[in-house]
């Protein structure tokens, strides 16, 4: 082996891709390593520190080293390992994390870090694979990232200290049983991350933080107890593990991002009364869920960022006090209908109380929901609000008026067809209106409306004739397009100067076999430029169904015809 003769400090690349060595032993007199002292050494295997070392910066990585001999353990606690990653000395020093530990020629399997130790330094023990059990004594008061890390063999831990580094036991991958210390305020980020053989963690009283990923991929994990001091919990925090049941603490508004994504084996989950709100993939890739809540108002005022996020989305059931919820009156002061029942497959019926002024975009997709009551004052419906709602048969409303008021965000979709209408109306199913509780065949715009905006009665299949008063002075041409158009009358004031003005910006003229036909209206949008939907005729006689069939070779299809009275 060639030693390295004393000096101060190893300087940049001193022994870089050094293909000789296999064996290097740091005499006293050596403080620190500069970078890349020693990488890539390919056939170094051991190593040698004196407790005269005290920062080892980046200068020992991509090496192959199996055994670490150290003769004071306090002091080599000191060193400061500039990389929180693995790649330098000690972490990753093995790139298969089989690197033994000794200290004083004797290796170690049962690591008790010295009573009067203060920090342990970030990797200062990562990828050992000769330990098997750790204690940390309570006079520990800072532990750095990945102290422990990929400690492969380690089975069980005792940390007295009231303090958790980063990464502490990340990918320890064997451990089974951790004692904690009263006084531990925090659980840190990835503390405890893709520990997949720790069957519980007892979380003591005065933990109030638990970071991103801290319970991360840990599938022998059933349950935990929370403690009541929680008020954080950090994205993904028990992503990927293995609870079949768990209550949310109440003193924490809000659920995370990616909180419990890939929990395959979540069966129930207790939502309590201060949730406000839940992030993207929350419960992405769960199975169904049994969701129990104590308050149905209190789970409508939630804010789910989108579909992810919501528990329900995929065949869930929603408990409230053990009864299935079918029926759902949102109340007055929630006012911004999120995603609460989207994709919810129990739904029946869906009450918006008079307060209630946006349904936010996506809010019913997917689900089940069979008959909607929308209140006066609403404002907006979001796009896709009721794409996917195949059961909506019937929606309610207490004035036509009021209805011509709410704005839809409706738009065309890149493979728009005249059997897809505007998934933002709730008609855009084939449900049916119904006003004051009675079915709407015929239509008459009340006086007071001076607009009829788009989708307003998109899919409205039970809808014949639709009359349009003189003073409406503007109309959004797919009002009323999607199946419900075909076989639909349109009745207009033809005196209205307006509609002048609108039949000769939207009628491309056309004459017919026999010159009754004036013009062809074409609608713009969609992957054909031009695609008639509609006729304009010079009277009320009913065009014969063969003339259609020149814009529908695959079969006739009866349209809508504006009759000018």
């Amino acid at each position: 082996a060639e030693r390295i003769r004393p000096v101060g400090v190893l300087g940049y690349a001193a022994f870089h891709s050094n293909e000789n060595l296999v064996h290097v032993s740091i005499p006293a007199g050596i403080g620190a390593f500069s970078e890349n002292a020693l990488c890539n050494c390919s056939r170094l295997t051991s190593v040698d520190l004196t407790p005269g070392v005290t920062n080892v910066c980046y200068g020992i990585w991509g090496c192959p080293i199996h055994r670490l001999d150290i003769v004071d353990l306090a002091a080599y606690c000191a060193i400061t390992f500039e990389s929180s990653y693995f790649g330098t000395l000690p972490s990753g020093i093995s790139s298969d994390n089989s690197c033994e530990l000794y200290v004083n020629g004797e290796l170690v399997s049962d690591l008790v870090i010295p009573e009067g130790v203060t920090s342990v330094s970030t990797t200062a023990f990562a990828g050992f694979s000769s330990l098997k059990s750790l204690v940390v004594p309570a006079c520990v008061t800072r532990i750095g990232t990945n102290a422990f890390a990929s400690c492969t063999g380690l089975t069980n831990a005792t940390v007295r200290a009231r303090c958790l580094g980063v990464g502490m036991f990340s990918d320890c991958r064997n451990l089974t049983d951790v004692t904690l210390s009263e006084g531990l305020v925090e659980i840190p980020e990835k503390a405890f991350y893709c520990c997949r053989a720790l069957r519980g963690l007892e979380i003591p009283s005065t933990v109030a933080d638990i970071g991103e990923f801290a319970l991360g991929t840990c599938p022998a994990i059933c349950e935990i107890d929370l403690p009541l001091a929680v008020t954080n919990i950090g994205r993904g925090a028990f992503a990927a593990s293995g609870f079949t049941r768990f209550s949310w603490p109440d003193r924490v508004a809000a659920i995370p991002a990616s909180a419990f994504a890939s929990c395959s084996k979540l069966q129930s989950f207790d939502v309590p009364l201060g949730v406000t709100q839940v992030g993207s993939g929350a419960f992405k890739n769960c199975p169904a869920l049994d969701v129990c809540i104590r308050d149905l108002g209190s789970w409508c005022r939630v804010a789910f960022e989108d579909e992810t996020a919501n528990p329900l989305a995929r065949g869930g059931r929603l408990l409230l006090d053990g009864e299935l919820v079918e029926d759902v009156t949102f109340p007055a002061d929630c006012w911004d209908v999120s995603l609460a029942f989207a994709g919810y497959q129990h739904l029946k019926d869906v009450t918006l109380s008079r307060g209630v002024t946006n349904l936010h975009e996506r809010a019913f997709r997917n689900s089940s929901v069979e008959s909607l009551h929308l209140p006066p004052g609403l404002a907006c419906i979001g796009r896709n609000a009721f794409e996917g709602c195949a059961r909506l048969s019937k929606v309610h409303v207490a004035d036509v008026a009021d209805w011509l008021s709410v704005s839809l965000d409706v738009y065309y979709p890149s493979s728009y067809t005249y059997t897809r209408s505007f998934f933002a109306s709730p008609f855009c199913t084939g449900a049916s209106l119904y006003v004051g509780g009675v079915l709407l065949t015929d239509l008459v715009t009340p006086p007071d409306v001076r607009e009829i905006s788009s989708g307003a009665f998109a899919g409205c299949t039970k809808l014949t004739d639709f009359y349009v008063s003189s003073f409406v002075t503007s109309w959004t041409a797919d009002a009323i397009t999607g199946p419900a158009a075909y076989g639909m009358r349109l009745w207009v004031d033809k005196t209205n100067p307006e509609w002048r003005t609108w039949i000769a910006a939207n009628v491309t003229p056309w004459k017919g076999l026999d010159g009754d036909v004036q013009g062809v209206y074409y609608d713009n949008f969609g992957a054909d430029a031009k695609r008639p939907v509609g006729l304009i005729a010079a009277s009320s006689a009913q065009l014969p169904l063969q003339w259609l069939a020149r814009w529908y070779p695959n079969g006739p299809k009866k349209g809508f015809m504006v009759i000018l009275q």
